[in-house]
């Protein structure tokens, strides 16, 4: 028989509960998983320190979730409701495309690998965050907090760091076309100048490769 697993807030009241003949689950991530596939809010809920990776956690509402330590390697977040909770989770090659993590804490949090395209991630708290390899492109960090952020060959194509804190961010081998860094706070001018410079070089070459498309569409038309 199925144990019974409950999810509770901080305040110690039950979000979910798993059953013993409906709605079992053998293990605390799935008790999760069951509850985000029932549509249910875990927003606020208590799941410090669990052990969630690869789950199912699709466009979960897990809006002011205390999830530090938690594990979240590999699980599916895309378009889920985050904003306002975490704290040094673990996210390696987590999909948070299109995920909303709005004024998250997301201190420490480990994003190594991970697809964070379209996601929002506005006033969020991302000190020493490592992105190394992650995909941020078309990203919103506006006015976001990554000091000492590793984003070492990240994909930063078209993503909004306007007025985001960048002091001593490590941007090796990042991808940063397109980017906008409008009013952003960088540890020194140099800094700043060279990821300028990446993005205007990657705006320029996306115009090239617009006008060449554009060329090649016109000269096929000619030839019909």
């Amino acid at each position: 028989m199925a144990q019974v697993f409950q999810i509770r807030n901080r305040a110690g009241a039950v979000a979910f509960e798993s059953g013993k003949f409906f709605n079992k689950a053998n293990s605390l991530k799935e008790c999760v998983e069951l509850a985000v596939k029932n549509k249910v809010s875990l927003a606020g809920a208590d799941l410090e320190g669990v052990d969630l990776e690869n789950a199912n956690l699709a466009k979960a509402n897990l809006a002011g979730a205390y999830l530090k330590n938690a594990n979240l390697k590999g699980a599916n977040l895309k378009g889920a409701n985050l904003k306002y909770g975490l704290w040094e989770t673990n996210f390696d090659g987590a999909c948070l495309e299109g995920a909303n993590l709005k004024g998250a804490n997301l201190k420490k949090a480990h994003l190594k690998g991970a697809n964070l395209k379209k996601a929002n991630l506005k006033y969020t708290k991302l000190l020493q965050a490592n992105f190394e390899g992650a995909d941020l492109e078309k990203a919103s960090l506006v006015s976001a907090d990554l000091e000492a952020a590793k984003l070492k060959g990240a994909n930063l194509k078209e993503a909004e760091f306007i007025g985001a804190e960048l002091k001593w961010v490590v941007f090796d081998d990042a991808k940063m076309d397109c980017a906008d860094f409008t009013d952003a706070n960088f540890s020194n001018d140099k800094k700043a100048e060279d990821c300028i410079r990446a993005s205007k070089a990657g705006e320029n070459k996306q115009k090239i490769a617009n006008a060449q498309a554009m060329i090649k569409a016109a000269m096929t038309n000619k030839q019909k």
